[in-house]
């Protein structure tokens, strides 16, 4: 199945890929607030996080993520990274082992 490419992710992938992060928050924000279950803004939303070193962030945004897609393994292994970041070895593992 292909994704259709619509303004919002362009805007979106614009915004990240010029490393404009909190932006791209306010952005993913705006179109969370109409669409909660936005995957697309959910996908967004916790690269941010992540690149601004929101990591305790990322991770909440990653158990949506994997609620809303659980056999999708890049959400996984993404928590897993921001686990490892905040220093949690254990459970980055465990992400780590389900990706």
């Amino acid at each position: 199945m292909c994704a259709v490419i619509t303004p919002e992710i362009l805007m979106m992938h614009n915004l990240l890929t010029t490393r404009r992060y909190s932006e791209l928050l306010d952005y993913c924000s705006s179109i969370l607030g109409k669409d909660p279950l936005n995957l697309e803004a959910l996908k967004y939303n916790v690269y941010s996080f992540y690149f601004l070193r929101r990591y305790e962030k990322a991770v909440l945004c990653y158990d949506k993520l994997i609620k809303l897609e659980p056999g999708n393994p890049s959400h996984y292994a993404g928590k897993s990274k921001a686990l490892e970041k905040l220093h949690k070895f254990a459970e980055a593992k465990a992400c780590y082992e389900q990706a």
